[in-house]
């Protein structure tokens, strides 16, 4: 044996006797009971990211490392409203990409907001986008605006939902009927209060309809959070000076239409003091005329249409002499008793027929299910009919 394979043998042996006679000792390569040392402590940030504070993920939101950054908007979008204030503040005094990243944040906490909420995160965004300058207004003003969008697009699914019907339909202004883009909350409506916070996101229609067991006042009060809104009709249902409240609250109503609602005098009072500009429809409501010119003197400048409520059920064109029916309307007493497009009306009662608005003074006299004989003309032939007037059931 050589001098070096000498050496290698009795170092192996002492290494042998040393762990034999150390039996407290193991090889946790080879012992798969023993302890294995722990690893030093491990201080990057991503060693444990959900204990750092907000105030380390705002910092992080200009990292050089893209990763870094998403996670960073993501945990402060994920804190909620415990992160606005930080965002706000580093808007201020962060780079572009801080910026962009702090109103995208911004804007993802708001779209989780309550849908009436208008502070919070929401709230910063337009406060931002009115009173900051140069990009941190632009991305804000254009962040808002894409809230909008997207809140707009829930608020027609969430009131879909609960029955609220939005869309075109025939709304009648002053005897007048247009199709319009309507909101209409009636019997469909789930009654869930909760669904019609959405309606201060409706925009861009101005006309709406409440009708039936939805003419509440809580009802009324989310209506008028509509941006837009400013011709309204209440159809068929019951009110009090509680249920008028809200109306009397708005900054201003172009048209207000009450029909088939029972008024009263001191009813009346209240309604005078909903701030309307152009037009009042009173229609079956059995509010006295006396009540009414009271009213008219009281508003100066509004147009209040009075009529009883009797409904025939005819359109004829304004400004001939003539009372010559153009239009019969589906359902009506007219329909029903025979009337046709083309007939002229010569006479309702004992009263003289020489245009559409001696048709209209007539008929706003009666009452639904008053009896009126009806005398026209149909080619050379002079006939009359018997019928009885009906509602106007226009949704």
């Amino acid at each position: 044996m050589n001098q070096i394979a000498l050496r290698l043998l009795i170092s192996l042996v002492l290494s042998w006797s040393w762990a034999v006679s150390s039996p407290g000792q193991t090889d946790p390569a080879t012992d798969p009971t023993a302890e294995i040392p722990a690893s030093p402590p491990d201080n990057t940030p991503s060693a444990s990211p959900d204990a750092k504070p907000l105030s380390y993920w705002v910092e992080q939101l200009s990292n050089d490392q893209f990763h870094r950054r998403k996670l960073a908007t993501q945990k402060l979008i994920d804190a909620g409203p415990n992160s606005v204030t930080l965002l706000v503040e580093a808007m201020k005094f962060g780079d572009l990409e801080t910026v962009d990243r702090a109103v995208h944040a911004l804007s993802a906490i708001a779209l989780k907001q309550a849908p009436n909420e208008e502070d919070g995160a929401l709230g910063e965004l337009r406060t931002l986008s009115v009173h900051a300058a140069g990009s941190q207004a632009s991305l804000a003003k254009a962040a808002v605006e894409e809230i909008h969008e997207v809140r707009a697009t829930q608020a027609q699914e969430a009131l879909g939902r609960a029955g609220v019907i939005i869309g075109v339909d025939q709304f009648l202004v002053r005897a007048i009927s247009t199709p319009q883009m309507v909101v209409q909350i009636d019997e469909n409506w789930s009654g869930d209060i909760e669904s019609l916070k959405w309606l201060r996101w409706v925009r861009a229609i101005e006309f709406a309809r409440v009708k039936g067991p939805a003419v509440r006042s809580d009802v009324l009060e989310q209506l008028v959070t509509m941006p837009d809104l400013n011709t309204i009709a209440v159809v068929e249902g019951q009110v009090d000076a509680k249920t008028l409240r809200p109306l009397q609250k708005m900054k201003q109503v172009s048209s207000m239409e009450f029909r088939y609602v029972p008024l009263t005098a001191e009813l009346g009072d209240e309604i005078a003091k909903i701030p309307m500009r152009i037009s009042l429809n009173l229609m079956g409501t059995g509010i006295s005329k006396e009540k009414v010119d009271e009213m008219r003197q009281q508003l100066p400048g509004l147009t209040i249409d009075h009529r009883q409520g009797g409904f025939l059920g005819v359109s004829c064109i304004n400004g001939f002499d003539v009372c010559r029916i153009n239009e019969v309307i589906p359902g009506s007493a007219a329909e029903t008793s025979g009337l046709q497009r083309g007939d002229e009306i010569v006479q309702i009662d004992k009263t003289e027929i020489g245009k559409f608005e001696d048709l209209q003074n007539a008929i706003n006299q009666k009452v639904p299910g008053d009896e009126v004989e009806v005398k026209f003309r149909r080619g050379d032939a002079l006939e009359s009919v018997k019928l009885k007037l009906g509602k106007l059931n226009q949704r």
